[in-house]
């Protein structure tokens, strides 16, 4: 009797320690959004699992040429576990070719329903761009060390070179969207830390 009731203990205790780890490991995450009428010049806003992708159609990458946007942040489910104020830094990964100003270039999160916000401005810089197509960059926001919110899906921006004519406007539409969002491969840099708030 007294080895069943230890059985039955242990795997309960067991159970419990898991959920521990397993909140330990997936703690809450920053959600991001851009509202397209922020976008200047006019862009398409979606979201890919999570992910917000700023997509800004033209007829010729340029250097020189502008693109901006507010982005709004809030800490994600789980949020009101988290123990604030909690601050970041934002971390820009992508294209070297497009140079990305961030005002603030911090965010707080004083509460669980904190909303913060930084206006975007994306800058391409001096180059030949008649060959490129597509020039993209990702934004997260990171999190202090020990703050147990990650970071999440952050917001990518893309630059894209408009598709030749389709048949209808809704094709080429589509084809746009395809092509901005298709893979790329990874950038040469060091991957972050497995317990680096980025990838979580």
């Amino acid at each position: 009797m007294v080895n069943k009731a230890f059985r039955q203990w242990a795997v309960v205790a067991a159970a419990l320690a898991l959920a521990t780890a397993v909140s330990a490991k997936n703690p809450s995450r920053i959600q991001y959004s851009v509202d397209p009428s922020t976008t200047v010049p006019s862009a398409t806003v979606v979201s890919r699992t999570g992910e917000t992708v700023v997509i800004f159609k033209v007829a010729s990458i340029t250097a020189g040429d502008t693109f901006s946007f507010t982005m709004t942040m809030n800490p994600g489910k789980g949020a009101d576990k988290l123990a604030y104020p909690i601050t970041t830094a934002f971390r820009v990964t992508g294209s070297s070719d497009l140079q990305t100003t961030l005002t603030p270039d911090s965010a707080l999160f004083d509460s669980a329903t904190s909303t913060p916000g930084t206006s975007v401005t994306v800058t391409i810089a001096a180059g030949d761009y008649s060959h490129i197509k597509r020039l993209s960059v990702k934004i997260k926001a990171i999190p202090q060390a020990g703050a147990r919110l990650g970071a999440g899906p952050g917001v990518k921006v893309v630059i894209l070179k408009s598709s030749k004519a389709s048949a209808t406007a809704e094709a080429g539409m589509l084809e746009d969207l395809q092509e901005a969002l298709a893979p790329e491969p990874a950038p040469a840099e060091a991957a972050p830390p497995p317990d680096d708030p980025a990838n979580w």
